[in-house]
């Protein structure tokens, strides 16, 4: 079964510059786009992360089932949390997640659905 996608989307008028799943990399995160025109004003910027399996190679960089501590490199300030994802279970492999990135909470989103999976706090020092 092919994995699904975690789509983290940046609505903060900063870019993050360093977003760090479970100590591996994933990469930038461009701001939220303010002009007027294509995208739209106020259209996050993105990065898709890819989920993986509990058992999986640890150096890759993806979201496991349970908890994934998270850093967020902001330009003025660092944050540290966790994304917990369902069990597979609850949430198969394959089913695409949304996570919202906003300066002081992070929201799970479940895309097939839109239901939230989880609201946790972003700006833990």
């Amino acid at each position: 079964m092919t994995a699904g996608t975690v789509y983290v989307h940046n609505y903060n008028v900063n870019q993050v510059l360093h977003f760090e799943v479970d100590g591996n990399d994933v990469g930038r995160i461009d701001s939220w786009k303010r002009q007027d025109g294509t995208p739209a004003p106020y259209s996050p910027g993105s990065i898709a992360v890819p989920r993986i399996y509990p058992d999986g190679d640890p150096s890759v960089a993806g979201f496991k089932p349970g908890e994934n501590p998270i850093q967020i490199v902001w330009p003025s300030f660092n944050s540290k949390s966790a994304v917990t994802l369902p069990s597979l279970n609850d949430l198969p492999i394959n089913q695409d997640l949304v996570l919202v990135l906003t300066k002081g909470t992070l929201i799970l989103i479940d895309a097939s659905t839109g239901m939230v999976r989880q609201v946790a706090d972003g700006s833990l020092p």
